[in-house]
């Protein structure tokens, strides 16, 4: 087989990523005649400096992230869709807020966290769920204390050492949490605040190389990349 041509691309450590996982592990991006390389990072801002460096040429985020990186005037483009709810424009199950006993936080009580230190990766799109969640109860983001723990991995030591009162993630850290954390318990999970959607992104028209999607009558297919 002749050499393919090659393909960096960045994803993050989470469920919403499965799929590239899963198209990596079964063969399909040889398949479709790239020889892709993957990155796992922990954020979408760490997706987001991977490509605006040129250290990837696709990358796999969510639309907050997605969206927050065009705003500030990245050259992204949507190349394809990853994750989604086919039954529900805003599916935001992955998306929790756990605490637990002792820290006076009660289930579905939002208001309970007023004065409460609260870990989570800001600017990602926990901190944007979380912004939603205070919003929807008439908190204010202010009245709480946000501890920034970057890696998600840090959220469950945070809760169970009690250096924090309460962490916003999403899957498999919440599940990782309500199991490594004793008595710990959601306190809401999704609740239709936000869509999270994960989206195939590639850097803009500048890159040394784009996509060519061809037609068939088998339906669309991706074919290698060629140089503008």
């Amino acid at each position: 087989m002749a050499d393919l041509p090659k393909l960096d691309v960045v994803i993050a450590n989470n469920f919403g990523h499965l799929p590239m996982f899963i198209g990596a592990e079964k063969g399909f991006f040889k398949s479709h005649g790239v020889d892709a390389s993957f990155r796992v990072v922990d954020t979408g801002t760490d997706m987001v400096n991977a490509l605006h460096n040129g250290e990837a040429q696709v990358g796999d985020m969510s639309t907050t992230t997605y969206l927050k990186a065009v705003h500030a005037g990245n050259p992204f483009q949507v190349i394809g869709l990853i994750m989604n709810d086919a039954t529900n424009d805003r599916c935001d199950t992955p998306l929790a807020i756990v605490t637990k006993k002792g820290r006076g936080v009660n289930v579905g009580k939002i208001g309970d966290l007023v004065g409460k230190k609260v870990g989570l990766a800001k600017g990602q799109t926990s901190d944007e769920y979380f912004k939603m969640v205070l919003r929807r109860a008439g908190v204010k983001y202010d009245d709480v204390t946000i501890e920034n723990i970057w890696s998600q991995f840090g959220l469950a030591p945070a809760l169970a050492e009690g250096k924090v009162d309460a962490i916003v993630t999403w899957e498999p850290f919440v599940t990782q949490t309500l199991t490594q954390v004793p008595d710990s318990y959601e306190v809401i999970r999704g609740g239709q605040h936000m869509s999270y959607v994960m989206v195939a992104v590639a850097h803009g028209p500048q890159h040394p190389y784009r996509l060519k999607k061809e037609a068939s009558r088998g339906g669309g297919r991706f074919v290698p990349f060629e140089s503008i």
